[in-house]
């Protein structure tokens, strides 16, 4: 699947009264009416627990000059958000500003994918933060970045 180029994603939830985050490259449309996306989550990864039990998350489509946020939020580690200003959406979901687009969305249906769980989400809402014609998508290629 390396061969496969993807867009890059981070979800966003709150989980025990902090915000939890983690890199995806697993994000794909689904529907448009309703309007659903997918993500598939390993089951063995630390935030494993915070989505599997969250109803509402928010899914951050990366820029081509965020790979440092993505590569941090890859990393099993606490501290992404201690120089990171966000926000809170009315979900309780932490923003991270400055990104392509936010999809707000709320958990439909998971179902079982062997070692990962595929979440089925619900888009209630879009914002963005800027004109994204302007702006170039962070890519996934062959373990690369473009």
């Amino acid at each position: 699947m390396g061969h496969f180029a993807t867009g890059v994603a981070i979800i966003t939830t709150q989980y025990q009264g902090k915000p939890i985050g983690v890199t995806i490259n697993t994000l794909t449309s689904v529907s448009l009416d309703p309007p659903l996306v997918l993500f598939c989550l390993g089951k063995k990864r630390v935030v494993f627990p915070a989505f599997s039990e969250c109803t509402h998350l928010a899914i951050h489509i990366l820029s081509a000059t965020q790979e440092p946020l993505c590569r941090s939020f890859a990393q099993p580690l606490d501290n992404h958000w201690d120089n990171l200003n966000h926000t809170m959406s009315e979900s309780g979901c932490p923003l991270i500003p400055n990104t392509l687009g936010i999809l707000l969305c709320k958990r439909s249906h998971t179902y079982e994918g062997g070692d990962h769980l595929i979440f089925l989400n619900h888009i209630e809402d879009f914002l963005s933060e800027s004109d994204e014609t302007e702006n170039k998508p962070l890519i996934y290629f062959k373990g690369a970045f473009s």
